[in-house]
């Protein structure tokens, strides 16, 4: 639900946040009738 670094030593929710971030950012970019 949410990404708190601060908890999570391994940064891997941060990582999977950014990742989404990104997906979301090529998905809207693609996204037809623009």
């Amino acid at each position: 639900v949410e990404v708190a670094p601060s908890y999570d030593p391994t940064s891997n929710t941060a990582q999977a946040g950014a990742q989404m971030l990104f997906e979301l950012a090529g998905l809207a970019a693609l996204a037809p009738g623009r």
